[in-house]
């Protein structure tokens, strides 16, 4: 669902998740993980063109 660096989407996966590809955890997962990074982060972490 949601593209993201390894090494970001290791910085707000669980632990379970993390050293995976995001696209190999449930959707449910990826969610909440962007959401975080949202919440941390704020939109630019996001690219628009």
């Amino acid at each position: 669902k949601f593209q993201f660096l390894q090494s970001t989407w290791d910085s707000v996966a669980p632990s379970e998740y993390q050293g995976q590809p995001a696209a190999s955890a449930p959707e449910s997962v990826q969610d909440a993980a962007a959401q975080k990074l949202y919440d941390t982060e704020g939109a630019s972490q996001w690219v628009t063109a």
